[in-house]
């Protein structure tokens, strides 16, 4: 699979532009919402693994990366990582944060 930027910014348009044409339910917007927060946030954390992402793809197919992170059953950083940005989620969507 390809985790560039590009593709998941097409998608948020295309999931905006379907919304506004046929003025879809607040439901849809959050379900919508929710499905791009989930896009980004994993590209954000693709972006902290040994592998990284292809950011300008596809002017140019070098990955980039911000760590090193291995991921896998064995390494503790990425879960620790994870469970982190979950809760920093659950505090900006109550506002705690």
């Amino acid at each position: 699979a390809i985790h560039a930027p590009i593709l998941y910014v097409l998608m948020a348009g295309i999931f905006m532009f379907v919304a506004e044409v046929y003025e879809l339910s607040m439901v849809w917007s959050l379900v919508v919402f929710g499905f791009l927060l989930g896009c980004y946030s994993h590209l954000a954390l693709d972006l902290l693994t040994i592998e990284g992402i292809p950011v300008l793809w596809p002017l140019n197919k070098r990955k980039y990366r911000i760590l090193k992170l291995r991921t896998g059953p064995d390494d503790w950083k990425g879960c620790v990582l994870f469970a982190l940005m979950c809760i920093v989620l659950v505090l900006i969507q109550y506002h705690l944060l």
